[in-house]
């Protein structure tokens, strides 16, 4: 190790050693048709992102997570795989061949609805426009639109345009197809993040970071996730403790959308079969879909879609609400139906998956009892939607199994490693022997022991004491070894920490009865 350094190695209960944040702001990485890669834009004004980044997934997060609070870090990453739409289901009678053409910004469910026929080329022809799957057609705020007498109609905000060939449209006709989103790669992540790691926003650190959308539909993205986790070990070797969240590709749309129809049970053996062997202390990575309202609705074209979004992303926007301690599933916090709508009429019948782990247990090792998947991911419970558990790719027998036991062991390595650095080339007394002088290492401990309870107050169950006895009572403790002769040069002085972090009531076990008064008396 290079003189001048404090190194920090986490230890890890379930698995080898690892490498070692205002908690409540969030860096958010992803595609977008605007803006300059690599360029941070913060704000926690929803437009702000619009205005600087145009749309695509990262828009709709960050304006979705600003819209409820949040303080966001937003990074465009270069798609290295442009949006493109799938094939066109056609439904009626009509003789003008419906194309699609441009590379979509964002991934949409289109659903284009004739309610007056007619002849391309002819004013007459009227219809409306769904990004979601019909939804804003059913819930009533798609305008109605007029062809006129063009011959396509680019779909405002979409970059995705319908070419109508000559001929009729009848009244009642349907086109219907999908488009996927500019795919990112993890160059263009590691170029993000470095960029951050530049930055003076990495001094002060962010609660989380947020790898929005897919680096592919149908491709493993548990490639992507080990590598990533490369990514952040280097981080955390410059001194930047931080942890990702990623997430897992959707079920394949029904084939009415340019999908297979893919199950529930096909789905879900695919990413776990995916993701199983992968271990990445640093990632977390969310599965299951859902609909969430848009905060950017545009009235005058498409209305107010609900669109398919990664359930993660709710989770995400809670992060961004809770202490670093807090289990994201804790029903105290409320529901994140709010972020979501569970249309419990319309949802179960359109061919989409909506993975509920209470319904159909699998992707949480934890909640079915078995099996190797750790994705964080949804249950319904009386009061609304929840998070199962924030699990993380850390292996099963991990210290850091849910993602905020590693929260909170990256602030204590963050606050320890300031706070040792000041001693760095400070003159100490030495015994006979080389060893540090009591005296000197009690003073260094306190230091340390006072500035990391500072910053863990109400994170961990019991504060930090000092010295070799607490160290070895298996109590939150600071202790400098001192048994090293320190008198060769470039000798490092050995501290250890740890900390007794928080329980969490996982599980309730209840045994209730009734009570016979009488026998009881």
């Amino acid at each position: 190790m290079p003189l001048g350094n404090v190194t920090i190695t986490v230890v890890d209960g379930g698995s080898a050693s690892l490498v070692v944040p205002g908690s409540n702001t969030q860096l958010c990485l992803g595609c977008c048709s605007g803006g300059v890669v690599n360029q941070i834009i913060s704000s926690r004004v929803p437009s702000t992102f619009q205005s600087a980044l145009g749309f695509g997934p990262l828009v709709e997060y960050t304006g979705l997570a600003a819209a409820n609070g949040a303080t966001i870090l937003a990074m465009k990453i270069p798609g290295s795989t442009a949006g493109a739409a799938g094939t066109v289901t056609h439904t009626g009678a009509g003789t003008s061949v419906v194309t699609v053409t441009g590379a979509a910004y964002d991934t949409y469910y289109v659903k284009v609805v004739f309610l007056t026929g007619g002849t391309i080329g002819v004013a007459g022809i009227t219809f409306q426009v769904s990004l979601d799957a019909g939804r804003s057609i059913l819930n009533g705020s798609s305008p109605i639109l007029s062809l006129g007498t063009a011959n396509t109609y680019l779909i405002p905000g979409t970059n995705v345009t319908l070419n109508f060939a000559a001929g009729t449209i009848l009244a009642g006709q349907i086109e219907s197809f999908s488009t996927t989103e500019p795919y990112w790669n993890t160059a263009g992540v590691q170029a993000a993040l470095n960029a951050f790691q530049a930055s003076p926003y990495a001094l002060g650190g962010v609660g989380s970071i947020h790898i929005v959308g897919s680096p592919g539909f149908a491709t493993a993205t548990a490639t992507s996730a080990a590598t990533i986790q490369g990514y952040m070990n280097t981080l955390a070797n410059g001194y930047v403790f931080e942890r990702a969240w990623m997430t897992a590709r959707d079920a394949s749309p029904p084939s009415l959308y340019s999908g297979t129809g893919e199950t529930e049970a096909t789905w879900m053996t695919s990413i776990g079969n995916d993701y199983q062997s992968t271990t990445a202390v640093r990632m977390n990575a969310g599965a299951g879909y859902y609909n969430f309202p848009t905060v950017f609705p545009n009235p005058s074209a498409w209305g107010a879609p609900r669109y398919r979004r990664p359930f993660l992303w709710a989770a995400m926007v809670r992060q961004t609400k809770v202490s670093p301690k807090r289990h994201l599933g804790r029903v105290k916090d409320g529901p994140l139906s709010p972020l979501i709508v569970v249309d419990a009429v319309n949802d179960p019948t359109d061919g989409f998956v909506y993975h509920d782990e209470r319904v159909t247990p699998g992707l949480d090792y934890l909640v079915a009892g078995t099996g190797t998947n750790r994705f964080l991911t949804a249950m319904s419970r009386r009061a609304g939607v929840f998070v199962s558990n924030p699990l993380s790719l850390a292996p099963i027998g991990s210290d850091y199994y849910e993602s905020q036991f590693g929260l909170v062991m990256d602030i204590f390595a963050s606050q320890f490693h300031a706070t040792a650095e000041t001693e760095i080339d400070d003159d100490i007394r030495l015994n006979s022997n080389g060893t540090i002088d009591d005296r000197d290492a009690r003073a260094i401990e306190s230091v340390l022991a006072s500035q990391c309870n500072a910053a863990l107050s109400g994170l961990i169950s019991v504060p930090i004491s000092t010295g070799p006895a607490a160290l070895a009572a298996g109590t939150s403790a600071i202790s400098v070894n001192r048994d090293t002769n320190l008198r060769p040069a470039g000798t490092q002085l050995p501290i250890s920490g740890q900390i007794v972090g928080l329980g969490y009531i996982q599980a309730i076990n209840a045994t209730l009865s009734f009570q016979d008064p009488g026998t009881a008396a």
